[in-house]
């Protein structure tokens, strides 16, 4: 049979929806119209400068000179929360809180330095938190210690600070003896210990099941390095999603039926990721025997389309819907 005959077998496409912008707004603040993106610009400024700190605003990164501390935030997230108040009145305390907050880690972080090299007293805040892959392509000077999740996302090692989360260099690291394979289960064992998400069953229709993984940590996402814990996966496996660092969807593929769960759970993520906050990927997973595996799609517009690699075709899809 050849090849894209077996794409037959899942939706080529779904559709979802977003209220977002005129065009106006830049492609990471889609969600505002050009209106609401420039007051939330505004609003931003108005904070920064009541701070008294320099700042320059580029393409939703706030730069914060060298003389004046030498960092780099990004807006997104803020953004995110901003768009999902119940009204713009409240913009000016939720930005007030998000750079106490943001400015404040930073300063907490200057003051742990000394106590960085100290594992021992570190072992228990540290915990990975996972991250698209393309934050490499903008790496600070003191690297990160990450490891590879699958080709689109990666797991980062962190301190998780009472006020903030900060990423552990590779200077840093050097100074513990541990190895990377036992630093890596304990950062993981950390979450399930300290972050434990709330877990919900939800009924999309048609029978489709899914467990959804959520709450206000930043480690939510986190928990696909051990999702065997939440669900017993059944021989074909899984099917996964983390749209954002609070919310991790599961489906647990038994039949045909997972034909309709992925054509929902494209839509859902869809909708999640754009809204965020911490957005980390539009895309699906396949969780099986223990790995993971992306499954690409593609949205063109309004269309998604779902672009099953020739794994998941020969061992999911053909035998399932009757290939």
């Amino acid at each position: 049979m050849p090849h894209s005959e077996r794409l037959c077998y899942v939706p080529a496409v779904t559709r979802w929806f977003n209220d977002g912008g005129d065009g106006d707004a830049p492609e990471w603040a889609s969600f505002f119209d050009g209106e609401a993106y420039r007051a939330f610009v505004d609003a931003v400024r108005a904070d920064l400068e009541g701070r008294g700190i320099e700042f320059r605003i580029d393409d939703g990164i706030v730069h914060i000179p060298r003389e004046s501390g030498g960092n780099r935030m990004g807006l997104k997230n803020l953004a995110q929360r901003c768009h999902a108040a119940a009204k713009p009145s409240e913009w000016a305390a939720i930005i007030a809180g998000h750079f106490d907050t943001t400015l404040g880690g930073f300063s907490e972080m200057e003051a742990l330095d000394t106590r960085l090299e100290n594992f021992e007293a570190m072992k228990d805040r540290l915990k990975l938190r996972v991250y698209p892959r393309s934050m490499l392509d903008n790496l600070p000077e003191a690297k990160l210690v990450w490891w590879s999740v699958t080709d689109d996302l990666i797991a980062v090692l962190t301190v998780d600070l009472p006020t903030s989360v900060v990423t552990v260099s590779e200077e840093v690291r050097g100074h513990w003896t541990v190895d990377d394979d036992a630093l890596f289960e304990l950062a993981r064992d950390n979450v399930a210990r300290f972050d434990p998400p709330t877990v919900e069953d939800l009924d999309a229709g048609e029978g489709i099941a899914f467990r959804a993984l959520f709450g206000d940590s930043f480690f939510i996402a986190s928990h696909l390095m051990h999702l065997a814990h939440f669900v017993d996966p059944p021989p074909h496996g899984l099917l996964f999603s983390v749209p954002h660092r609070h919310t991790l969807l599961l489906h647990r593929i038994v039949d045909a039926k997972v034909v309709l769960a992925i054509n929902a759970m494209l839509g859902m993520t869809q909708q999640m990721h754009i809204e965020g906050p911490g957005s980390l990927s539009n895309q699906l997973y396949w969780w099986h025997e223990g790995q993971l595996m992306r499954l690409p799609s593609e949205a063109d517009g309004q269309t998604l389309r779902f672009i099953p690699p020739p794994a998941f075709i020969q061992k999911v899809l053909e035998p399932l819907a009757g290939g």
